[in-house]
């Protein structure tokens, strides 16, 4: 089925949830996502990352993040790394003003949002991408306001 096939049937009322639902994108194979989680764990680890607000790196050291190299540069054992992504939500709701278009992040179902940090567009002229302009926001803007939620 299109895309554009499944936004009709979305926009009929077809699905009882709000967002059309789609086949997660696995451009990569398992042993490659492997491959990038341990030297991601590891650049956790053993590198670690710049922290520069005060408050956070308080919350950092008392949940067992390491001092690195600076006072803002922050590692973080494996175990801590795994336990944080273990605690993620299998969906979060984004709640609406009116309390009728609230959206769950969930499965396989694709939304179409602004985001508010689009800095690229893929240009549908051209196929490529390039820096986003006002005119592509007021365009972002107007099919926000055209879909349903």
């Amino acid at each position: 089925m299109t895309t554009m096939a499944l936004w009709r049937e979305a926009r009929m009322g077809k699905y009882d949830k709000a967002g059309i639902p789609a086949q997660l994108y696995r451009p990569l194979s398992s042993a490659d996502v492997e491959h990038i989680a341990a030297a991601a764990f590891e650049v956790l680890e053993k590198s670690g990352m710049a922290v520069y607000s005060k408050t956070a790196r308080d919350a950092l050291a008392a949940a067992g993040a390491r001092k690195g190299q600076s006072e803002e540069v922050f590692t973080f054992p494996r175990s801590m790394v795994e336990d944080a992504i273990a605690s993620n939500p299998s969906s979060i709701t984004l709640y609406s003003r009116d309390g009728k278009s609230d959206v769950r992040l969930e499965d396989s179902r694709v939304h179409y949002g602004t985001g508010g940090t689009a800095l690229y567009v893929l240009d549908h002229q051209t196929g490529r991408r390039r820096n986003a302009s006002v005119d592509d926001l007021v365009l972002n803007a107007r099919m926000v306001d055209a879909l349903e939620n």
